[in-house]
């Protein structure tokens, strides 16, 4: 597809925005003024390049332009990160593909369960306590969680989600 300029000057704009340091008023005023094309153009410049993975903030903010025309490329950029070396921008994949309603959600929460990071555990667990509720299986592996991580202030956010859910192992 080919951008015209003004696109990609755009773009650019929209680039630096969700890639630069935000306070709060530009939080507040949000990115309802770029165009849809720039929007896109955003979402597929990350999705494409391989030199240097994304910020975190910038994979946190990607879900303040989504609309459904760029909801499958945002997947793809979420899916593509979750082996990043940074463990907020793992944090942030999960949540971005909680929101879009992944539909594998809890296969790769799971696996993010063993993540060395307890936000990216809490919010592995934040994924999966809806289905745990329903799956006795599920539910017997977080107990399981519990049990091994309760009492390390290295999981202390995991550990308490899980609690403050329900969710408990009986070998305390």
């Amino acid at each position: 597809m080919v951008e015209s300029d003004a696109v990609r000057d755009e773009s650019e704009r929209l680039f630096e925005r969700l890639n630069g340091d935000l306070g709060r008023k530009d939080l507040k005023e949000g990115f309802g003024a770029f165009s849809d094309a720039s929007k896109r153009a955003v979402v597929e410049r990350v999705a494409t390049r391989y030199d240097t993975p994304p910020r975190a903030a910038l994979l946190g903010r990607l879900l303040m332009i989504r609309n459904a025309e760029i909801d499958p490329t945002l997947m793809c950029v979420y899916l593509e990160n979750l082996g990043s070396p940074d463990a907020e921008s793992r944090k942030f994949c999960l949540l971005g593909l909680q929101e879009l309603g992944y539909p594998q959600l809890a296969d790769l929460a799971l696996l993010s369960l063993r993540d060395p990071s307890d936000q990216v555990a809490a919010m592995a667990i934040d994924a999966l306590v809806p289905h745990a509720k329903k799956d006795p299986i599920l539910r017997a592996y977080l107990e399981s969680y519990h049990a091994a991580r309760a009492g390390q202030e290295t999981y202390h956010m995991s550990v308490s989600l899980l609690e403050a859910h329900g969710f408990r192992s009986d070998r305390e």
